[in-house]
């Protein structure tokens, strides 16, 4: 829409031409725009030619018709047609609004847009036909919640009133048999009418309290409250069945002591010969239970002395020889599974003794070998030498400490630790290979061997090796760095032995002093307690420095 910076990239006429169309198209466009949309401002200012200008004046008049201004459109309007469109819409919203009030209820309003007697008629029926249905509306809301007198105000015809009296007899039999069936007779009293309603009260009443009687002889039954049933209770029947009751419970507390195995108070429930009997049999066959209980228990505890005092049968012995032969047999397992053959021995039969001494030997051989590979996996040749029992055990031996050492010099070759790698060479060839490597890296086996002998602590031959003051320095720094583990080491042992003489030979400070000496009082006490415990009072009185301690040791031999 940049039509002037168009107008200036124009070189042709065709090109002028294509900017003036598009203008125009766009001025027109606009200008409908205005119109359509009653903008009197805007449509006068896009406006060119005389039809256009005619059309605004229509714009003109359409506004003040949208602003409801009929009287100022029929002012401006230029044409009888332009006229009688004004009063067209002006009509039409005077039926519009007269539509509106009578359907909103508000007729005085309606009324000030009638122009004729059968429109203010029609306006007076709308009136009366709309207070009829509210009249109806009221006076079944007022029938249905119960506020007849309120209905009767609003009742107009004989059926009308007839239809409320119905309501509210309805309602005084529905209230009625309501307050029966929550038991509320002084309501029921109240809403009865007539002899007859008088008698079904009188009935519904009396049923309710034999029900109530009832429920409670029921429950006080049920819960053996006596009393309180033979109170309710009603004819022969239900005495009886308050009898039958007691017998019941009676028995049931009979069984129930029996069970518990209160002898005395089942007795006091048993009526007969046959229910002592009952009782005593259930006595004695209680104590056998728990006699072959108790004696179960002793021979599986292993105290075979009181589980015998309780046998009476053979078989009862019988069982407490298999307990015993058990218990053996579980002993036996259980020093073999600990390695301690000799005790396992002690329980084991003659031939159970045979099987375990080659159960021993097996073991012995397999713990053989096991040991030689072990030693030979951690290089230990003497060890595993000892170990070896034939000629080609030892061979095998060899063999394989000669291939780990040959493996292992390779190792350190390659790594171009050749001071390590001589140390496993025994060979003039094996020598000579190593100097050759050695030979080749001269800088690189002097560094390695001056840490070497650093590694090994042999600050002696590491010393050398140096060839520059931070090699002195840190050859200083490790060596003084080792003496202190060594003394701290050293330190640490004798006071883990107990040894206070050799600890404190490595003491360097007050604070380190006074932590040994709080370390070996925390040591004696324990001991001087432990040896307390265990009633050893010699150890205990060699532990002991204070009166107080000596005090205790006395208590503790005087005590039971």
């Amino acid at each position: 829409g940049e039509f002037d910076k168009a107008l200036q990239m124009c070189v042709e006429d065709a090109d002028y031409t294509r900017v003036h169309e598009a203008e125009e198209a766009k001025r027109i466009e606009w200008f409908n725009w205005a119109c359509d949309n009653n903008d009197v401002a805007k449509a006068s200012q896009w406006a060119v030619t005389e039809e256009e200008f005619a059309r605004v004046e229509k714009v003109k008049v359409a506004a003040k018709v949208a602003k409801g201004d009929y009287t100022g459109a029929k002012k401006i309007a230029k044409t009888a047609e332009d006229e009688a469109e004004v009063e067209a819409n002006e009509e039409a919203a005077r039926l519009e609004w007269l539509e509106y009030y009578k359907g909103a209820g508000q007729y005085s309003k309606a009324l000030t847009y009638a122009v004729d007697a059968n429109e203010e008629a029609a306006i007076a029926a709308h009136q009366e036909a709309r207070n009829e249905t509210a009249r109806l509306e009221w006076l079944g809301h007022f029938t249905k919640v119960g506020q007849y007198d309120k209905a009767r105000n609003l009742v107009v015809s004989a059926a009308e009133a007839k239809a409320v009296d119905e309501a509210e007899e309805a309602g005084r039999k529905e209230w009625l048999n309501h307050a029966i069936a929550t038991a509320d007779w002084s309501s029921a009293q109240r809403y009865c009418v007539g002899d007859e309603e008088e008698k079904m009260v009188t009935e519904a009443k009396a049923a309710y309290d034999e029900k109530q009687r009832k429920e409670t002889f029921d429950m006080a039954l049920s819960t053996g409250k006596y009393t309180t049933a033979e109170k309710y209770a009603v004819g022969h029947e239900e005495a009886t069945a308050i009898a039958a009751q007691k017998e019941k419970d009676r028995i049931a507390w009979l069984d129930y002591s029996i069970a518990k195995g209160d002898w005395s108070t089942a007795l006091s429930y048993a009526v007969s010969m046959e229910e002592e009997k009952k009782v005593k049999d259930a006595e004695e066959a209680a104590a056998e239970a728990a006699r072959q209980e108790w004696m179960k228990y002793y021979a599986e505890q292993g105290d075979y002395k009181s589980a015998m005092a309780l046998a009476v049968e053979e078989k009862d012995a019988v069982y407490i020889e298999e307990c015993k032969d058990k218990a053996r047999v579980a002993k036996i397992n259980e020093y073999k599974e600990k390695g301690k053959y000799a005790m396992a021995k002690k329980y084991a039969t003659a031939a159970e003794a045979a099987a375990i001494d080659s159960e021993v030997e097996t073991k012995a051989e397999a713990n053989r070998k096991e040991w030689i590979d072990y030693y030979t996996k951690v290089s230990d040749y003497d060890q595993a030498k000892a170990l070896c029992i034939s000629g080609e055990e030892e061979e095998a031996l060899d063999q394989a400490f000669d291939q780990k050492r040959r493996d292992y010099l390779q190792q350190q070759l390659e790594k171009g630790k050749y001071a390590v790698a001589k140390q496993y060479a025994i060979s003039e060839d094996e020598m000579t290979m190593i100097d050759q490597y050695e030979e080749a890296q001269t800088e690189n086996s002097r560094k390695e061997w001056l840490q070497h002998y650093i590694d090994t602590h042999d600050f002696a031959n590491a010393a050398a090796y140096v060839v520059s003051d931070e090699e002195l320095e840190a050859l200083k720094a490790a060596k003084e760095a080792y003496l202190e583990h060594c003394r701290v080491t050293w330190r640490d042992y004798y006071t883990s032995v107990g040894d206070y003489d050799g600890a404190v030979k490595y003491v360097v400070s007050n604070d380190e002093l006074t932590n040994l000496e709080g370390k070996f009082e925390a040591m004696r006490k324990e001991h001087f307690n432990h040896y307390l415990e265990q009633r050893n009072y010699k150890g205990a009185a060699s532990m002991a420095v204070t009166n107080e301690e000596v005090a205790q040791i006395r208590a503790a031999r005087a005590a039971p």
